[in-house]
């Protein structure tokens, strides 16, 4: 998984919503910030942000003709092996 370097939401854009004007609080809001997007992700299944997975399975699933992919919304597959 290569996550992405900008975060999903601005801190800024947080702090303002917080109505919080100084710089002292910045790393734990920024912290609670990528914590309640993982939260999100893993429960809905949707990623925020482009981000390049792996996926490696050691057979296809049996009875299927697809695979499916765990992440989304999915924008592109780079490569598929076998």
């Amino acid at each position: 998984t290569q996550s992405p370097s900008e975060p999903a939401i601005d801190l800024g854009l947080v702090k303002a919503h917080l109505r919080v004007t100084h710089a002292m609080e910045d790393a734990i809001i920024a912290t609670d910030l990528r914590a309640a997007v993982a939260r999100f992700e893993r429960a809905t299944g949707l990623v925020l942000l482009p981000t390049v997975y792996t996926l490696y399975l050691d057979r296809f699933p049996p009875g299927s003709t697809a695979l499916e992919i765990p992440r989304g919304p999915l924008r592109s597959v780079a490569s598929v092996t076998w």
